[in-house]
């Protein structure tokens, strides 16, 4: 189980608590801890902006066929959040190496 705790508010806002780069370390962190199989369960007080954005994020990481389907079920999701998750995500996603194909015979 990972707990977040963050107010629904964009970044900068005053007297309140943000969703930022310490709560997508943490999600990395987790899914890099733990093995996921089956349901991913994300959630928040009222299940219609913050968890939905958080979903969105993590769905683009590991599972992006599911964002459509999630974008449609949830529209009121909060843009900002889920930006952060998944440029989070995606930018500490190891890049693979390419190297060039060797041909027979050069």
């Amino acid at each position: 189980v990972l707990r977040l705790v963050f107010d629904d508010v964009d970044p900068g806002t005053r007297d309140a608590v943000a969703f930022g780069t310490a709560h997508v370390e943490a999600i990395r962190h987790f899914l890099q801890q733990t093995p996921i199989q089956g349901v991913l369960q994300v959630h928040c007080e009222y299940g219609a902006s913050r968890s939905p954005a958080v979903a969105l994020g993590i769905a683009e990481y590991l599972a992006p066929a599911m964002v459509p389907r999630l974008e449609a079920e949830f529209p009121l999701y909060r843009r900002t959040i889920r930006r952060i998750v998944s440029n989070g995500l995606i930018s500490s996603r190891p890049q693979a190496s390419v190297r060039p194909v060797q041909r027979p015979g050069r």
